[in-house]
């Protein structure tokens, strides 16, 4: 299954390196609780038109995550 991550620009490097870390940095998160998963989707579109809208102007990155034996859980941002 092909799920995205999407991320600023500026990210790049690091997760090229080191990967897709939960709670590495602040992210698209709700509320301040500290996160123990990594958030991926299947919708780009609405991730960004619902939660990023133009804060990130054209920083904005996606990467393509293939996670296999791994049943994803669903997440509602309220």
């Amino acid at each position: 299954m092909i799920l995205y991550h999407i991320t600023k620009v500026e990210n790049i490097e690091s997760i090229i390196i080191k990967g897709i870390i939960p709670n590495y940095k602040q992210g698209i998160t709700c509320g301040d609780r500290k996160q123990t998963q990594v958030f991926l989707t299947n919708d780009i579109d609405k991730v960004i038109k619902t939660q990023i809208g133009d804060c990130w102007g054209n920083e904005l990155v996606v990467f393509e995550v293939e996670i296999n034996n791994i049943k994803p859980h669903k997440y509602y941002c309220f």
